[in-house]
Parts: C-alpha cells; structure tokens; sequence
C-alpha cells in the first residue's frame, strides 16, 4: 500500500489545532493546580479553626465543671448556714413562746409578748419556706445555663462543618462547570 500524502495546509491546521489543544490543557492544569492549592489552604485553615474551636470547647467544659463545683458549693453553704440559722432563731422564739404560756395570763403585756413571738414565728416559717424556694429556683438555673452551653456547641460544630463541606465543594463546582 502507498502511503498518502499530507498537504502542507492539512499539516498547519493539525500543528495549530495541537497547539490550541496543548494550550487549553496546559490552562486546566494551571487551573486545577490553583484549585488545589486554594483547597489546601483551606484545609489548613479548618485545621486550625477546629484545633482553636477544640481547645475554646475543652476550657468552657473546664470553666462549667469549676462554676458548677463552685457555685453547688456557695448554695450549699449559703443555704445550711440560712437554715441553721433561721432554726435557731425559731427554736429561741418557741423557748420564749414556751415561757410566756407557763407565766400568767393575767397581764396584757404578756398576751402582746405572745402575739410578738407567734407573729416572729411564723414569719421564720416564711423564710425558711423561701429559702427552699430560692434553693430550687436556683438549681433550675443551674441546669438551663448547662443546657444552653450544650446547645451553644452543637450549634457552632454544624455551622463549622456546613462551612467546610461549601469550601470543598465551590471549587470541585467551579471546574466542573467550566468542563474540568
């Protein structure tokens, strides 16, 4: 069999559509080349977003656990020391109120000692129930403030990984779109 002959323009259109087609992929590859290196970089920044958010996470983990330690601690402390306190002052008014009931009746002046202490009494009861109170109000807050630092991390951990899955994704868009 012969071989046929290319003629020179054949040649020249062939040369040139190689050249265009060297050049356009030369481009894709300085292109993907970019990409990659933008993807590193955020990569890296992630990485070290994460790393800071970690630590940020373990030092508020940390910080609760002393607040919390504290905090039990002062409502603990606060609250025997009101109680006792506030028993012993009953306990003395009811001694009192004892006192007066083994003593005549036949003075006024007695009956409005034993209106006084009844009424001291019964205010103490007052207290003693609003301490309680208090103390519950108080552990109830306690565990809503837990609460809402949990949320707090699961709020900020999603919005962290919605951000790197669209850094990741953008480019791989990016040179799909533009035929890569």
């Amino acid at each position: 069999m012969g071989k046929k002959k290319v003629s020179m323009s054949l040649h020249k259109e062939f040369k040139r559509h190689l050249k265009d087609l060297n050049k356009d992929v030369d481009r894709r590859i300085k292109m993907l080349e970019e990409n990659v290196s933008d993807v590193h970089e955020i990569a890296n920044s992630v990485s070290s977003l994460a790393t800071s958010i970690s630590a940020m996470a373990d030092e508020q983990n940390r910080q609760r656990s002393e607040l919390t330690a504290v905090h039990e601690a002062v409502l603990k402390i606060d609250v025997t020391d009101t109680i006792n306190n506030i028993q012993g002052t009953v306990s003395r008014h009811e001694d009192r109120l004892d006192s007066l009931e083994r003593m005549p009746q036949d003075s006024e002046d007695h009956e409005n000692r034993l209106r006084t202490v009844e009424a001291l009494v019964q205010k103490n009861a007052e207290c003693i129930k609003q301490q309680s109170e208090s103390t519950t109000d108080e552990e109830t807050r306690l565990r809503d403030l837990q609460a809402a630092d949990g949320k707090k991390y699961k709020e900020l951990r999603g919005w962290i990984i919605g951000e790197l899955i669209s850094a990741l994704a953008i480019p791989a868009l990016l040179q799909f779109s533009q035929g890569g």
